[in-house]
């Protein structure tokens, strides 16, 4: 994807990102030749179902999905969350967004969850990142939706000032973006390789990979590892 930094975003020409360091890792253990195909969500999404490309990176697994895609197991896990610069906004909940003018990602996995509970009377979707943030910074919408580290990405990126964090969401079903690959049916083998080779990724070269891109996330040895909610 062309606009979903940290993860996957073009600069200079170049494609750079965590997932595009995982999927270079992926082919130096693999032997995998990869050719980058860059687009909006809403372009690769069929591009895949048609077979045009073979591997689409940042898939949230879906049941429904399985029809077009198949999945690798998760390479990186973050939640949603609901960024705004409303200070009377108190969330605990989706039906709280309720009278509030709200941005999410198009095609997004959790949409229909959205808009069953919200409807679609102040809701408003967009196909990219950048547009949806200026939306934002502009009070054109009161609420966006976005993964925690893509937010605070366009946030910094386009200076926006004021904005806080209400919460996270939490829908039935739905514990978060888990990022992975999804292969085009007709290779099941590829899943199965790219599995293999995620498995053999060694924690600290995971760490690694996330530092570069979402600061630090080592923790000291003497440090408790208590759950933080």
């Amino acid at each position: 994807m062309d606009d979903y930094a940290p993860f996957s975003f073009t600069d200079g020409g170049r494609t750079l990102g965590l997932s595009v360091d995982v999927m270079d890792r992926l082919a130096d253990l693999t032997g995998l030749q990869i050719i980058p195909v860059r687009g909006q969500w809403d372009e690769l999404i069929p591009m895949l179902q048609n077979g045009d490309i073979d591997i689409m990176a940042n898939m949230s697994y879906r049941p429904e999905r399985e029809a077009f895609a198949r999945f690798t197991e998760p390479y990186h896990t973050i939640p949603n969350v609901v960024f705004t610069q409303s200070d009377s906004l108190n969330y605990t909940r989706l039906e709280d967004l309720g009278d509030y003018r709200l941005a999410i990602g198009a095609g997004i996995y959790y949409e229909d969850a959205v808009k069953e509970i919200l409807g679609t009377n102040n809701l408003l979707t967009f196909s990219a990142q950048e547009p949806m943030f200026q939306a934002l910074a502009k009070g054109d919408v009161d609420v966006v939706i976005n993964a925690l580290h893509s937010g605070n990405y366009w946030i910094h990126e386009l200076g926006i000032s004021g904005v806080r964090i209400a919460g996270e969401l939490l829908l039935p079903g739905f514990t978060g973006e888990d990022l992975r690959f999804g292969i085009r049916p007709t290779l099941p083998p590829l899943a199965d390789i790219l599995n293999q080779a995620l498995a053999s990724i060694s924690p600290t070269e995971q760490r690694t990979i996330e530092t570069r891109w979402l600061g630090a996330t080592a923790r000291r040895a003497d440090q408790p590892s208590g759950r933080i909610e």
